[in-house]
């Protein structure tokens, strides 16, 4: 009876050394990418978000990315969600303003989906591609990338146009020149708005629009600068042309507002379709906050 005994024990003393050693894993996985602001409480409406290096070190926002020599970057995206509700979320990952694929838990994907509970921090490995020559790298996460908004509320509208950014230039990046700019169709002297999708002039805020309508995309710069910027949209969140381009370049004078024509896309069924802009591209730099943000359109339902 003794030796059934002592491999009882012992069976069991390995268990419990297994499950302690899990538990402390988990516990630090969990506190390695906590870097929440102390002055977020729960339930306050706020959002953090942080990129990591995969041993939890947190990496400056506008920095410069070490080039992987094997060609492959492994970073972990850190999301805190401050509301009662759980939130909704699609990640993507844009290569020099082109939407690439990347990988999450083995899977490859063009938007990456994800749910976080209230009051909760998810912590998201991804692993991207990058070839050499490759001088920015973006990532975006949209709110609700699901929800179709058609009445008109401009408090759901305003939180659904907001897209949290990240920017960062990869090291040993080619330097990249403006290859063109897109002329607009007419020049404003009101820099009213930083990004806008209207009828008319008038810049009254749309929710739905049909199949290949013409509207105007109203493009300003709330700082007051001269400035470059790149300009995409998404269409279900798949980057799609603006007017046969997929990557527009704008110029916008200071205290001006550029506006440009352009053709919706053709739709079978109703899809979200937004317009983002980056200010200054390839001119990252971790002092100047203001081109690290970027800027969303309201976003439109299209329909049939």
């Amino acid at each position: 009876m003794r030796r059934p005994l002592i491999l009882i024990i012992t069976i069991v003393l390995m268990l419990i050394f297994i499950m302690i050693r899990f538990l402390n894993h988990h516990n630090d996985n969990q506190e390695v990418f906590k870097d929440i602001p102390p002055d977020i409480e729960s339930n306050s409406g706020n959002i953090a978000v942080g990129l990591y290096e995969p041993n939890g070190k947190l990496i400056e926002e506008g920095s410069v990315l070490k080039y992987p020599e094997d060609g492959q970057l492994i970073k972990v995206i850190s999301l805190s969600h401050f509301f009662d509700k759980e939130g909704d979320y699609g990640l993507i990952i844009l290569r020099d303003f082109n939407q690439a694929e990347f990988e999450v838990d083995g899977k490859k994907h063009l938007m990456y989906p994800f749910i976080v509970k209230p009051n909760q921090t998810i912590n998201i490995k991804t692993k991207i591609e990058i070839k050499k020559g490759i001088k920015e790298l973006d990532y975006l996460v949209i709110k609700k990338p699901n929800y179709l908004l058609k009445e008109e509320n401009i408090q759901k509208a305003s939180f659904l146009q907001n897209v949290i950014a990240m920017r960062f230039l990869i090291e040993k990046g080619e330097e990249k020149k403006i290859p063109f700019y897109t002329k607009p169709f007419k020049t404003f002297d009101s820099p009213s708005t930083s990004l806008f999708i209207s009828r008319s002039n008038n810049l009254k805020l749309m929710y739905t629009s049909k199949s290949n309508e013409e509207v105007f995309l109203s493009i300003g710069h709330p700082e007051g600068k001269n400035s470059d910027f790149a300009v995409v949209a998404f269409l279900n969140w798949k980057q799609v042309p603006l007017n046969s381009q997929k990557i527009n370049y704008v110029n916008v004078e200071k205290e001006k507002r550029e506006v440009f024509l352009l053709r919706l896309p053709q739709v079978s069924r109703e899809y979200n379709y937004q317009v983002v802009s980056f200010p200054k591209p390839y001119q990252i730099s971790s002092s100047d906050y203001g081109n690290q943000i970027v800027y969303g359109s309201p976003r439109i339902v299209l329909q049939p």
